[in-house]
């Protein structure tokens, strides 16, 4: 499809938004996906998408965000990524974003989890700082928190997520399980006879 004013997608209710999706449209003044179930977001859901004035992302609910890459080949404008829902915090590198008249990512609703900070701490939006991402956006979770803006979440619970990492938690879990199978094996030799 080519040449299009205004193509607008609302009230889809999807398992995912697949790779490629967008192959082949190109030349659309703005592209709105909005007010649907995106489900995932799934790697190179865009590519193929060229020359877009605005592409809009708006108010959605979407599971998880495998990957959102807008890069200089698709020749899209402006990114508005407002509004949505996200169940689970998008991992380091899950947003790459390139556009020649920048983007805007407010009004969001994340987990407000570890998994969250640590994705913003890789800076995925380049010059937008995380200050700004944290307190135009909000919290989905932890309940207390709910509706809050993330900038709420203290600053000692954003240095604690920082410092442990997935690879730590997976290092401590091998340990244990390291522990209890030595322990298993000295209770056996220890086994008194019945």
């Amino acid at each position: 499809m080519d040449s299009v004013g205004l193509l607008k997608l609302s009230f889809m209710d999807l398992t995912s938004l697949k790779p490629h999706t967008f192959r082949g449209l190109s030349h659309v003044h703005v592209l709105a996906i909005q007010d649907s179930d995106l489900g995932v977001i799934r790697t190179d859901a865009f590519a193929g998408l060229k020359y877009v004035g605005s592409l809009n992302v708006l108010n959605n609910k979407i599971d998880s965000v495998q990957s959102l890459a807008v890069v200089r080949g698709n020749h899209i404008k402006h990114l508005r990524f407002n509004g949505n829902h996200v169940l689970v915090s998008p991992g380091q590198g899950a947003f790459a974003v390139v556009t020649s008249d920048g983007f805007t990512v407010v009004g969001n609703h994340f987990p407000c989890d570890c998994h969250l900070f640590r994705f913003l701490d890789g800076r995925p939006f380049g010059n937008m700082s995380a200050d700004l991402f944290a307190g135009k956006n909000y919290c989905i979770s932890p309940l207390e928190l709910n509706g809050q803006p993330v900038s709420v979440v203290k600053q000692a619970t954003v240095d604690r997520c920082l410092q442990t990492s997935p690879s730590a938690a997976a290092a401590t879990s091998h340990v244990f399980a390291a522990s209890i199978a030595v322990l298993c094996c000295v209770l056996l030799l220890h086994q008194v006879p019945v």
